[in-house]
């Protein structure tokens, strides 16, 4: 009785799950502790007035700014407030639109907010909790070219100094231990990233692979082969990919309203009868803090 109390998991403060969890998870390797996760994490910061990330515009995508822009959004509370609602695994796209010096901008094909400004959320939090660690996954890095990749590569290593886990390194057979022991508290993967000491290249490292699945049988259909990789990290992408045809029934929608369904079958425990524990790693979603604690719950199994 007393090993089961000790054992019971302890997500009254989101901000600090993971150490509040040390005696549970610390010899865990970090492919197999369970991380909610944020999918297009910045996407909270787009508007009705969000121009189109130049690199992935068509002849379209700017008379639709209007209205898709908002419809884009995956999220709606910032990064800081994600991070403190239990979010672990962020997935970040960045933009680089011309101009002297060229800026950053975070993307879900219309642009959103500064980098700079995103990253400093993601610094605060992490200074504030040492010990819980975090996935930034920079992917869809559009417009950039190699001094690009260099220099937010050197912008990263810059800003969380110290904290950093080396490259050399395979993160997903360290245990939580001994990250925790190293003082590491960000894991960074970048796409096609520089040499670099402390930046992994993510299709090396993880595995994350997209249903594009616009219904909920077809995304339950795709769960056998979205959750088999073990030793490198992985994400299981539990989001719909809405066709157009779904955003015209329902014209006032986000793809934040459209999460109800999947994030339901988190809520109620269907994904954990259909997936052991085992098999899960980041569990990637829109309206994430709303699903964080059912997520990180799936580690008491």
């Amino acid at each position: 009785m007393l090993l089961a109390l000790l054992l019971a998991f302890d997500f009254l403060a989101p901000a600090d799950w993971m150490a509040r969890n040390a005696t549970l998870l610390q010899e865990r390797p970090l492919a197999t502790v369970v991380l909610p996760g944020s999918h297009d994490a910045a996407s909270y910061s787009l508007g009705r007035n969000s121009p189109v990330c130049a690199a992935r515009t068509n002849r379209f995508a700017g008379l639709a700014a209007f209205l898709a822009a908002p419809r884009a959004r995956t999220q709606e509370v910032s990064l800081l407030a994600q991070l403190e609602g239990g979010v672990r695994y962020l997935d970040l796209r960045v933009c680089a639109v011309p101009g002297a010096p060229r800026r950053f901008f975070v993307h879900h094909t219309f642009l959103g907010a500064p980098l700079d400004e995103a990253l400093k959320q993601i610094d605060v939090f992490s200074r504030a909790h040492p010990r819980e660690l975090l996935l930034l996954d920079f992917q869809h890095l559009s417009g950039f070219d190699e001094k690009d990749r260099q220099q937010l590569a050197r912008d990263l290593e810059q800003r969380f100094a110290g904290r950093l886990l080396p490259s050399g390194t395979r993160p997903g057979v360290l245990t939580l231990g001994q990250l925790w022991d190293a003082h590491v508290g960000i894991v960074v993967l970048m796409d096609k990233p520089p040499s670099s000491p402390h930046l992994f290249d993510r299709t090396a490292t993880l595995v994350s692979r997209w249903p594009n699945a616009s219904s909920l049988p077809a995304l339950l259909g795709a769960l056998p082969w979205m959750a088999e990789e073990r030793t490198r990290l992985h994400v299981l992408q539990w989001q719909l990919t809405p066709g157009v045809s779904q955003f015209l029934r329902h014209p006032l929608s986000s793809l934040r309203d459209l999460a109800a369904g999947t994030n339901r079958l988190i809520e109620d425990g269907t994904l954990a009868k259909l997936l052991p524990r085992q098999r899960m790693n980041v569990v990637m979603t829109d309206d994430a803090v709303k699903v964080a604690g059912a997520i990180a719950r799936l580690n008491e199994n």
